[in-house]
């Protein structure tokens, strides 16, 4: 029998993990990118051939993937020599704005570039010449064989061979490959077992999840929030001021803690704040460079460590910050036996030392822009240190919206500021609120009057609609069908007929009728009598009916002659709908009344759920102010159709008619038996 030899390096863990990923988010392509601007009469071939020496001098920029049949994992082979792949852009026709248009397109296609791990060079240098003098280096590796460590040290030994003719002499480096190799052997020794069991604790091997009141919920037909689509991070940046960021350096000193402890506790207090949840897990952006010999390393070395926090409202800010650094000291302690898999719901924080400015004969090298995607994060804060700055960068999913993550920045910012303010505080005492948003919750958010009509009452509106659009549907019940001029004529003839009763302002008339048009004329005649409507549902219980017309003390009621055996008996005049020869005696045109906005439109009934049943009493002004917001804030197109599926004894049976029978649009109601039954 054949055998067949392979010959490659096994994956780290991190690459596996990534690999995972990977396969299954096959439509995102996860890269290492970074933006250099380099100031000065530049030597391409100078650069070209530093980039060249860094080239050989790593094994993981010669790094090509190749799986073979069987295998889980693909195996990673290095060539014995690799260039860069490298490409020119002359931009220097074009003006600023272009210019940084053209850059910024750059940016975003190098972060949707699908490697082609299986052959040449995984490593993408474009020079772009922006003046005589102005260049940006834009490079970058797909994140299976960088991190963002990775992309520092090949910015700073660029610097360093440029500046020396491409003849520095550098000490042997651990590489890549004997790091996996490495870290193969440690999973097998004896005090692994002791590493796998610190990450078996039950808020680190099933973190809670952490929903922030902003998060928006996936759509039904994407299943679970792991399914939700994945946007790569619009970042709303901001910077730590000057100022505050002296203070939080000089009291994260008095407290034994770093700067990078102090973000941390912040960002761990502003989720308990805005989540309630107690048991926060913040997964901790770690460069995975535990030994001073991998410091030069170059490849995925860096992992996302959980770190659990306790939080409540007695922790004092000190107490919550010395937590996070023993918590990330020790879960950095252990850092090598974590393998957690890819989780969604996921909240990370990060803390990145960016190389600082540097000069190399004539020429000046600054990191512009870093990024890496190295795994799938919901939310992750990352703050960038360089040049005695601190900037802040929002990565976030589709859960959020770009005004959700810029308003959690100015929260963040206000934060910081009130911890320095006494590290001692209680942390929820602690403002997360700051001047804009305060004014805004308090003055901008209440600026709620407006200039509505309010000479006119439901009816009138009404009778506009039956004037202008007399032809047009008003009512729709089943198959029958009622014009607004039909609607009108008839709630008319009914408002005359009650007029004649004695009915006027704040007089109150019952309505004991089922869902039919009959009920709306009788809603809209009652009104234009200058009367209010008790509305009445015969399917109510005999007692409940009883309660209501002896409380709200009605003088009339309307009804149907085959329903009044199921309303309690009444002593007050009863106008029969169905007796039409009596009720089209009376004349067609709109009658007069001297009601206003102020008097009463209708009654309606709590449901006693709470206790004994009272009647609300609703004014005309109250419903127009209800009609006029809503059609404010909807901007809903003309023609609409409304349906009605409540019982006019239900607040919700009222407030869906008024919008439709106002504006000109159409009504439609259904029997209840028919709402009731479903479909076949």
């Amino acid at each position: 029998m054949q055998t067949q030899t392979i010959e490659g390096f096994q994956l780290s863990s991190q690459q596996k993990r990534l690999w995972r990923l990977e396969q299954a988010e096959p439509h995102l392509a996860f890269r290492a990118r970074c933006l250099v601007s380099i100031t000065g009469e530049l030597d391409r071939a100078r650069l070209f051939a530093s980039l060249q020496i860094i080239s050989d001098r790593h094994d993981i920029l010669r790094a090509t993937f190749h799986r073979h049949a069987g295998m889980k994992f693909p195996l990673q082979a290095i060539a014995a020599s690799s260039s860069p792949d490298w490409s020119e852009s002359d931009m220097r026709n074009l003006s600023p704005q272009p210019q940084a248009e053209k850059i910024e397109e750059l940016w975003r296609q190098e972060a949707s570039i699908k490697p082609e791990l299986e052959q040449g060079s995984p490593w993408r240098v474009s020079l772009l010449q922006l003046a005589e003098e102005n260049h940006l280096l834009l490079f970058s590796l797909p994140t299976i064989c960088a991190d963002a460590k990775t992309l520092a040290i090949v910015v700073e030994e660029v610097c360093e061979l440029y500046a020396a003719g491409g003849e520095a002499e550098w000490e042997d480096i651990v590489q890549y490959t004997q790091f996996s190799e490495w870290q193969q052997e440690l999973w097998a020794d004896e005090e692994a077992e002791t590493g796998k069991a610190y990450w078996q604790q039950p808020y680190l091997s099933h973190p809670p999840v952490v929903k922030l009141p902003t998060e928006r919920q996936p759509h039904a037909s994407r299943g679970d929030s792991a399914s939700r689509p994945y946007i790569p991070a619009n970042r709303p940046s901001g910077m730590i001021a000057p100022k505050l960021l002296a203070k939080i350096e000089n009291q994260a000193q008095q407290l034994n803690s770093s700067l990078s402890d102090w973000l941390l506790a912040s960002w761990q207090i502003l989720l308990w704040r805005l989540s309630g949840e107690s048991n926060l897990v913040v997964y901790y952006g770690s460069d995975g460079r535990f030994d001073e010999e991998l410091e030069n390393t170059l490849g995925l070395l860096a992992k996302w460590l959980p770190i659990h926090t306790h939080l409540d409202a007695t922790k004092r800010f000190s107490e919550v910050i010395e937590h996070a650094r023993e918590s990330r000291e020790e879960a950095e302690e252990w850092q090598d036996y974590f393998e957690g898999e890819s989780q969604s719901d996921r909240i990370g924080f990060e803390f990145l030392e960016l190389p600082e400015q540097s000069h190399a004969t004539g020429v000046t090298f600054a990191v512009e822009r870093l990024d890496v995607r190295s795994d799938r994060l919901k939310l992750c804060l990352t703050c960038y240190r360089q040049q005695g700055r601190v900037n802040l960068a929002f990565d976030y999913e589709s859960a959020y919206s770009k005004e959700a993550i810029a308003r959690l920045a100015e929260r963040f910012q206000t934060l910081l500021e009130s911890t320095v303010e006494d590290p001692q505080s209680r942390i929820d005492q602690l403002a997360i609120v700051g001047e804009n948003e305060r004014s805004q919750l308090l003055v901008e958010f209440n600026q709620t009057q407006r200039d509505f009509p309010s000479q006119q009452c439901l009816h009138q509106l009404f009778e506009e609609q039956a004037f202008r659009f007399p032809e047009r549907v008003a009512l729709q019940f089943q198959t029958e069908q009622l014009t607004y001029a039909q609607l009108n004529l008839r709630a008319n003839q009914l408002a005359h007929y009650l007029q004649q009763l004695g009915i006027g302002s704040e007089t109150l008339v019952a309505i004991g009728l089922e869902r039919s048009l009959d009920a709306m004329v009788a809603l809209l005649g009652i009104l234009k009598a200058g009367g209010a409507y008790l509305p009445l549902d015969p399917a109510m219980p005999t007692e409940r009916l009883e309660l209501m017309l002896s409380q709200a003390g009605a003088s009339a009621l309307v009804t149907q002659r085959g329903l009044i055996e199921e309303l309690p008996p009444v002593e007050m005049p009863v106008v029969y709908l169905d007796d039409e020869e009596a009720i089209a005696q009376f004349p067609t045109e709109n009658p007069t009344s001297a009601v206003v906005p102020d008097n009463l439109a209708y009654v309606i009934f709590t449901s006693g759920s709470t206790g004994k049943p009272k009647g609300v009493a609703v004014e005309h002004r109250l419903v127009l102010n209800y009609l006029h917001g809503v059609t404010e804030q909807l901007q809903l197109p003309a023609d609409r159709d409304y349906a009605t599926v409540s019982t006019l004894a239900a607040d919700l049976g009222n407030t869906a008619i008024f919008p439709a029978l106002c504006q000109g649009d159409v009504c439609t109601s259904s029997r209840r038996n028919a709402l009731l039954t479903p479909p076949p």
